[in-house]
């Protein structure tokens, strides 16, 4: 089980005026635990819960990042590769840029 310490949140919240936070653990590729701390509304007092909603802006690059390394890690994505060879629904239209080089994962990542 993996604890968190309830003061130094606390403290950080404090520290950064954050009024609630949600923070989730994730152990062996299975989430682990849970753990909601302040309000998510300061006016209405309302307290953050399992169904709060942050705007998580751009931490959704670094968790698509994380997941495409671990695929390429996997075998199952290739970072060197057009990207049109490795997607089935979805295709990157040809225009001037694409004529001259294709794009890649890690042309994609490192955007």
């Amino acid at each position: 089980m993996i604890q968190i310490n309830k003061l130094d949140i606390a403290k950080k919240m404090k520290a950064y005026c954050v009024k609630g936070v949600s923070v989730s653990i994730i152990k062996e590729d299975k989430l682990a635990s849970v753990n909601n701390y302040g309000v998510i509304h300061n006016n209405l007092n309302l307290p953050v819960d399992d169904m709060s909603v942050f705007n998580a802006c751009s931490i959704s690059k670094i968790a698509t990042t994380l997941l495409t390394l671990k695929l390429v890690s996997d075998g199952l994505l290739h970072l060197d590769k057009n990207v049109n060879d490795q997607m089935k629904s979805w295709k990157v239209s040809e225009n001037e840029y694409t004529k001259t080089s294709k794009v890649t994962l890690r042309s994609l990542l490192c955007h």
